[in-house]
Formats: C-alpha cells, sequence, structure tokens
C-alpha cells in the first residue's frame, strides 16, 4: 500500500477546517514546517485512521477532536495493486468507515467490512510487512503493544531501522558534518562571550522568547475560541448549503405538494366521514322513533285484539245463554200445559234478560271506543313529533360544508400561528440538581418550561451577573396573517 494524500476536518487546532497533504509520490516525503504546525497530528490521524476502530473511542482518538467539539474524520488516498482506493473514517460522533474505488467512487466496503479491507490492505495482519515506522516528538516507536507481535516482527523491523541509520551515518560523517559544525560554531559565537556567558543579544532572543510565550498563550485562547466560532459557523454554512440546494429545494416542494395533497384527501375524507356520521345519527333518531311507533302500534293490536277475544267471549255467552234459553223453551214447552203462570214468568225473565245483554255490549264498547281514542290521540302526537325534528333537522345550519370549511379555517389559523412562533426564539432553562434559580425581574424562573425571547430579555445568574438575549419579534406580515385566520375562524 502507497500513500497518495491524506485530508483531515475538524481535528485538533483545525477545529471547523479541512487540511490536506496532496501529491505524494514514490520515495521519501518531507513535510518541513515550524513546531505546532501540525506535522504530528497529520501522523496521529493517519495512525487512527489506520489501526483504530471506527466505533470505538480510545484515549488516541478522543485527544484528536478540538475543543469546540463534534466529529473528527480522515481519510487517505492510497494505491495498491488493485488500484486507487479512499480511506475514509468519522470518528466520535455518527462514526462511520467506508472505502471507494477511485475515481469512480464506488463503494467496496462499509463500517466492519472497511475495517477488514484496511487490514487485509496492510498485510494481512494489520501491520503491513514491518508495521508503521513513526519518527515523531524525538520517540521512535517501532514496537507493537502486544509481547507476541513484538517477538513476531523484530527482525524485519531492525532491518528497516538500519537502513534508516545509514542515512543518518551518510549525513554525521565526513567534510558534511565539518560544514555543519562550523556553522553552529560561528552561529554560538554570535550569541555568547568568550567565557561562555550569554550576550546582550542572546538576553534580548530571552526576553523576546518570553513575551512571544505570552503572546503564544494569548493567541491559542484566541485560537480556542475562534475554533469554536468557526465549528459554530461551518455548521451555519452547511445548514444554509443544504438550505441552497436547488435538488433539496426540489424535493422539499415535492414533499411539501405531497403532503398538501394528502392533507387536502385528509380532509376531503373527513369531510365524507362527518356526513356519514351525520346521516348515521339521523338514522338512528329516525330508526328509535320508528320503534317507538312500532312499539306503540303493537300495543293498540293487542288491545284489539283483547278486545276481540272480549267480543268472543261476549258471543260464546251469548251462545250459552241462547241454549239456556232453549232448554227453558222445552221445558216450558214441556210445562206449558202446567202453568200459564209459569210462561208469562218466563218471558218477563227473556225480556229483562234482554235488556241486560244491551246494557253490558253498550258498557264495554263504550270503553273500548275511549281507550281506542286515547290511543289515536297517542299516534297522532308521536307522529307531530316526529314532523316537528325533522323540520328542525331541515332547518339546522351546522352542514357537513360548513363544518369542512370550519376545518379549513382552523387549519390555516395553526398554520399562521406556527409560523409566527418559527419566527420567535425561545429559551428552556434545565437546572442542575442545587442549582441557584436564574432570576427574572427578581423572580425565580422554573426549569423545563420553554420561555419566549421576543425582543429584549434580561436575566440574572446568582454569582455570575446578567445575561442579555435580543432576539427578533415575529415580523409584522406573520402577525397580520395570524390576526386574519383567527378573525375568519371566529365569524366562521
Amino acid at each position: 500500500m502507497r500513500l497518495r494524500a491524506l485530508h483531515l476536518e475538524n481535528v485538533r487546532r483545525f477545529a471547523g477546517q479541512r487540511l490536506s497533504v496532496t501529491g505524494i509520490g514514490d520515495g521519501i516525503t518531507v513535510i518541513a514546517e515550524p513546531n505546532e504546525f501540525g506535522k504530528s497530528t497529520l501522523f496521529d490521524a493517519l495512525h487512527a485512521l489506520m489501526f483504530a476502530k471506527y466505533s470505538g473511542r480510545p484515549e488516541p482518538v478522543r485527544a484528536l477532536q478540538p475543543y469546540a467539539g463534534g466529529a473528527v474524520t480522515v481519510r487517505a488516498e492510497v494505491e495498491t495493486d488493485a488500484g486507487r482506493f479512499s480511506i475514509e473514517k468519522r470518528f466520535l460522533s455518527r462514526a462511520m468507515a467506508r472505502v471507494t474505488r477511485l475515481p469512480d467512487d464506488a463503494v467496496q466496503a462499509q463500517e466492519d467490512a472497511a475495517e477488514t479491507w484496511i487490514t487485509q490492505a496492510l498485510g494481512g495482519q494489520g501491520k503491513g510487512p514491518a508495521g508503521m515506522l513513526w519518527v515523531r516528538q524525538g520517540q521512535l516507536g517501532l514496537e507493537p503493544e502486544k509481547p507476541a507481535e513484538r517477538t513476531e516482527l523484530t527482525e524485519t523491523r531492525r532491518d528497516l531501522l538500519s537502513s534508516v541509520a545509514g542515512e543518518i551515518d551518510a549525513m554525521t560523517g565526513g567534510r558534511r558534518m565539518d560544514r555543519v559544525r562550523r556553522q553552529v560554531g560561528a552561529a554560538l559565537a554570535d550569541l555568547t562571550t568568550a567565557t561562555g556567558r550569554p550576550t546582550a543579544a542572546w538576553k534580548e532572543a530571552r526576553e523576546r522568547v518570553t513575551a512571544l510565550e505570552g503572546d503564544l498563550t494569548e493567541a491559542e485562547a484566541r485560537v480556542a475560541d475562534l475554533a469554536g466560532k468557526l465549528a459554530e459557523r461551518a455548521s451555519v454554512e452547511a445548514r444554509a448549503r443544504r438550505m441552497d440546494d436547488p435538488a433539496a429545494d426540489t424535493r422539499r416542494r415535492a414533499a411539501r405538494s405531497e403532503a398538501r395533497a394528502a392533507l387536502e384527501a385528509a380532509q376531503a375524507h373527513a369531510g365524507k366521514l362527518r356526513a356519514a356520521e351525520l346521516a348515521r345519527d339521523l338514522a338512528r333518531q329516525r330508526a328509535k322513533a320508528a320503534q317507538e311507533d312500532l312499539d306503540r302500534f303493537l300495543a293498540a293490536l293487542n288491545a284489539l285484539e283483547s278486545a276481540r277475544k272480549a267480543a268472543a267471549d261476549s258471543a260464546t255467552a251469548a251462545q250459552t245463554a241462547a241454549g239456556a234459553v232453549a232448554t227453558a223453551r222445552t221445558t216450558r214447552d214441556s210445562a206449558q200445559a202446567e202453568s200459564d203462570a209459569a210462561e208469562a214468568a218466563l218471558q218477563a225473565a227473556q225480556r229483562a234478560l234482554a235488556a241486560a245483554r244491551t246494557q253490558v255490549e253498550a258498557r264495554k264498547a263504550r270503553a273500548r271506543a275511549a281507550e281506542l281514542s286515547k290511543r289515536l290521540e297517542q299516534v297522532e302526537a308521536a307522529q307531530q313529533a316526529q314532523d316537528a325534528a325533522a323540520a328542525q333537522v331541515q332547518r339546522l345550519q351546522a352542514t357537513p360544508d360548513r363544518l369542512a370549511r370550519i376545518e379549513a379555517l382552523e387549519a390555516d389559523l395553526a398554520a399562521a400561528e406556527a409560523a409566527a412562533r418559527a419566527q420567535t426564539a425561545t429559551l428552556r432553562l434545565e437546572y442542575a440538581e442545587g442549582a441557584r434559580p436564574v432570576l427574572r425581574d427578581g423572580a425565580p424562573l422554573p426549569g423545563g418550561a420553554d420561555l419566549p425571547v421576543d425582543g429584549a430579555l434580561s436575566l440574572t445568574l446568582p454569582g455570575i451577573g446578567t445575561l442579555h438575549l435580543t432576539a427578533p419579534a415575529p415580523g409584522a406580515e406573520a402577525a397580520a396573517t395570524q390576526r386574519a385566520a383567527r378573525t375568519a375562524r371566529d365569524a366562521a
């Protein structure tokens, strides 16, 4: 595997920035910059890319994160016998690992499969033929952490170190070294006296170093502050790019159109459902009234049947009485000869019986007529109540169309209120246990509730000071839209 380019994003001092080293060819590539420029950061990031698992959080990986926080991204372009590839890992936040083929960016492996690909590309053990040779901050990091691996690769690494030592010997021997020593001696003579004491130039340099160290401390503080601001700016710019992306805008418009169509379909379905519910309720009322009418009609039928039965009983009694009369007549005929007086008495009894029957039937007929008349009045009253209820339903103004209109105006009002809220900032306080409450106009603010920031807001932080917040109030157009929507809703 041959390294061709290295890209870092949001790593240590490069918070919110992107650092790239490209154009790395065969042979030795030298990166020469002043101290604290970021050379060690490049090596540490490359080591994490090759040997640290993307989903882990070991100390060397966490040390790559800047003060401002955020995800750490490292990508390297490498060349193998199979071609040129891009190896990329994102650590700590939204962790990922991916290997793609260049230049078409075809994905070769992702996540754990990408880790396996890197291990195989490094030589099967994740360390290459002799592991990575690190020379950083005066330390030669040749040995692996595990003793077994250290024994396994000792000979190979020793040969590699010997070749490096040969390069060092070529520099430190012969005339080249003599020239270096003379130049160092001449430079030292300008800074020291014959007795080895520092000259004024040296003292001035020391004072300048002290002053510069103070400036460095101040600059580092400013860098940390600017790093946080740059990270925030990068986040805002990324969000702005996403908002300005025509394709994303097209997708959002399409999504809004689909949502609007779905909403309209849902509202139409809701209107149909409400109409069906109204029709169902009306049918239930009609069915209930019809059942009550049916119950009354059945009761009238039962009464009629009872009257018919009573009439049948009366007819039976009449037939029985007629039989008795026939018997009496037979007895009379047989006793006619015995007593004319008995005949006269019998005729008088027959006339009295006929008169009694007539009176009984008349009383029964009058009672039945009165009962049927009362039931008829009840049926007519129920019919009038049903007609009045039907007329009231006809006069009802809460039609499905009007209800659908009211619901549409409710939705417009909710949208206007949401638009107004979107233009208003809110502040939420979450207190730690035992924390002193924040004060507003001398009164403590409760935790966990959203506090709208409309215009200027001043909060007292006990033991710290006063926090002044300023946020724009909702625009006049949004307020006017909200008022118009509420007025239309209330009128409906």
